[in-house]
């Protein structure tokens, strides 16, 4: 059986990660017109509010209907 991972694809639908580590930040509107004009990059900004994603999976999934661990 193999072990399954976690990831998130992004919108263009080609960028792909795993979840953990990922962030989902809510930022003003004056952040999102510097990041699009490359005034700031991602790394830099200090949101509002950030959600930290971490995959805390405790078992290998058997898509067959049974777990193990």
């Amino acid at each position: 059986m193999s072990k399954h991972k976690a990831i998130i694809v992004l919108s263009d639908g080609e960028t792909w990660e795993t979840v953990s580590g990922q962030s989902i930040c809510i930022i003003t509107e004056e952040q999102y017109q510097d990041l699009c004009a490359d005034r700031i990059s991602a790394c830099r900004l200090t949101p509002i509010l950030e959600l930290g994603i971490q995959d805390f999976t405790p078992y290998n999934i058997d898509f067959s209907g049974e777990t193990t661990k």
